[in-house]
């Protein structure tokens, strides 16, 4: 499937997500260098969220400037949900929309004024997969508000919402055999894998850290540059975590992996993909970017960079 489905392009473009206890940014605008960057919070997030919208705003906009975009929000894995329905070939959009509403409210028990959903059909499945099915995004309707409640009267508005489990499993999808890969992130607070199931599923998955867990393990504090303290976990902690999340859930397919992107600011990946490397048995590569970007910066904003690329391509 192709995600440019999710998007209807139009410039400049401005991306953003929330990442633990930091709002990542990336603004886009023809013929200007990009402006990226992250705002650390002065408290922990409240479960994934920002409590004070208005503080995040007088942060942010000082840094853009005056600028008028469409905004374009990633929400985590652990945000939102993609499930697959199938359903019977040749349905008009109509009968498709009928077929995911009836599943948010009869499968999955939800109201349709409480979520956020989007849907596609399939386009590009394995042969196993006759006909091909609907893919659908949901997430809670709050989830979703945080983002339009932070551009609020601001010439900003928000346009695009996706998760990030479709940026990343479609990121490489042009470089590399369908499915033979995975995606590995490592922020401070959690671990996240994406992956293909067998029957070419796009699937993720999010364990968060407990702050016992973090501590017992040992971590390194950095500045944040804004005053802000940020860490980094140890690696040895992290190498076990990441090999037993892959084998726990790509289970016998973990044979068919040729490949394992990593990324996030959890962790030094310059000394630790070379290790997992090893434990693998497979190559492991930070996700690329613009040669002027840094590793550092790569692993950190990557996701808003990849899914850039999309949005630009989707026209």
């Amino acid at each position: 499937m192709k995600i440019s489905h999710w998007f209807r392009k139009r410039k400049p473009q401005l991306l953003v997500q929330l990442v633990d206890s930091s709002v990542r940014y990336l603004y886009l605008e023809p013929g200007k260098p990009a402006v990226f960057g992250q705002i650390h919070l002065h408290e922990p997030d409240l479960d994934g969220r920002m409590f004070d919208v208005n503080a995040v705003r007088e942060r942010l906009f000082p840094l853009l400037g005056s600028v008028a975009a469409q905004v374009t929000v990633m929400l985590s894995c652990s945000r939102v949900h993609l499930h697959y329905l199938p359903v019977a070939q040749g349905l008009s959009e109509e009968e498709a929309e009928y077929h995911v509403r009836r599943h948010i409210t009869h499968d999955l028990g939800l109201s349709l004024e409480d979520v956020y959903f989007d849907w596609a059909l399939v386009s590009e499945a394995p042969d196993s997969l006759q006909p091909p099915p609907i893919l659908i995004l949901v997430a809670r309707q709050s989830e979703v508000a945080q983002y339009a409640a932070l551009f609020n009267d601001t010439n900003c508005t928000m346009t695009n919402v996706c998760a990030e489990q479709l940026v990343w499993l479609d990121a490489f999808a042009g470089n590399i055999e369908f499915k033979h890969y995975a995606v590995l992130q490592v922020e401070a607070q959690s671990i996240a894998l994406f992956w293909f199931d067998e029957k070419g599923y796009r699937r993720a998955l999010n364990k968060p850290f407990s702050a016992e867990q973090a501590n017992d393990s040992g971590f390194e504090c950095l500045s944040g540059g804004t005053g802000a303290p940020l860490f980094q976990l140890e690696t040895d902690f992290v190498l076990d975590e990441m090999e037993a999340l892959i084998a726990q859930n790509l289970g016998s397919n973990q044979r068919h992996l040729n490949m394992v992107h990593v990324f996030g600011a959890g962790v030094n990946w310059v000394n630790l993909a070379p290790k997992l490397q090893t434990r693998l048995g497979i190559p492991v590569q930070t996700a690329g970017l613009p040669e002027h970007v840094g590793v550092d910066e790569a692993c950190v904003f990557g996701g808003l960079w990849h899914l850039s690329v999309q949005v630009e391509g989707s026209s």
